[in-house]
């Protein structure tokens, strides 16, 4: 695990040294979200989201939650499911078994 964190941060540092993480490189960070959320490093994961225009798909909330979830941090995941409606966009039905989910822990 510890040689996986290695090579995520690596990965992500080179992105930022060429400047390919801005708000017009959508894909990229897609990808690097997905990166740190599957290392479990939500909290890279969180500040890639909160800084870039991925927070304008419901795919990466949904993947935000699913994350939050997936560590155990039921009040973080439901805390961004109201954030995500207080934003303006509305839960599909992958959302609410997310919710449904975490409410059953």
């Amino acid at each position: 695990m510890f040689k996986e964190r290695i090579i995520e941060l690596q990965l992500h540092s080179d992105t930022i040294k060429r400047g390919l993480e801005s708000n017009y490189n959508y894909m990229l960070q897609a990808q690097l979200l997905n990166l740190h959320i599957n290392c479990e490093s939500l909290l890279f994961a969180r500040q890639i989201f909160d800084a870039t225009t991925i927070r304008t798909s419901l795919i990466s909330w949904n993947s935000m939650i699913t994350a939050y979830c997936r560590c155990g941090l039921e009040e973080e995941a439901l805390s961004m499911f109201f954030e995500l409606q207080i934003y303006g966009l509305q839960p599909d039905e992958f959302t609410f078994s997310i919710v449904i989910r975490v409410q059953s822990c």
